[in-house]
């Protein structure tokens, strides 16, 4: 375990000595701020990901101290646990469109649209992200009825013909 904590250590102290800054960083404090970065590292940050993170923007006129700031106020990212990502609900995945709704609805799965006889709309029982993941599988409480949309239309079509 102490080869591997003095590897980490020299990685991080690496990555603050390879900076591609105007005035490199004294020496003490490489050696300071060499434990944070260590930190950086094993809690997900890579090398290049952090270099950019405290080069990028930098003023014409920065100080050392500009940098060794950037470098503190860099926080650990945080890595949620295996039991909270358990936790979370799956997200599943969008529907393809059906091709019988609104045609907005096959680039924006919310637009996914029916008029009904009346002239209202409402979800696309094929498609519509929100009706499909409401039913469970196997539950066609929501869906429609073959054939349904092709007698919405008809119906349409002749009250407003009449």
């Amino acid at each position: 375990m102490a080869g591997e904590a003095e590897e980490e250590h020299d990685r991080a102290a690496a990555v603050l000595a390879s900076l591609p800054v105007r005035t490199p960083l004294p020496a003490s404090s490489v050696r300071t701020l060499t434990p944070h970065v260590a930190d950086l590292l094993a809690s997900g940050w890579t090398p290049g990901e952090l270099t950019e993170h405290w080069t990028t923007g930098l003023p014409a006129s920065y100080g050392v101290g500009l940098l060794i700031r950037r470098v503190q106020d860099t926080r650990p990212r945080v890595r949620p646990s295996t039991d909270d990502l358990a936790s979370q609900p799956q997200r599943r995945p969008v529907p393809p469109w059906c091709g019988e709704c609104d045609p907005e609805g096959e680039a924006h799965p919310a637009l996914r649209m029916v008029e009904t006889a009346d002239g209202r709309t409402r979800r696309c029982p094929r498609c519509h992200p929100g009706v499909v993941a409401e039913a469970e599988p196997g539950d066609q409480s929501d869906a429609a009825p073959s054939g349904l949309l092709d007698e919405l239309d008809e119906a349409w079509a002749a009250g407003r013909a009449g």
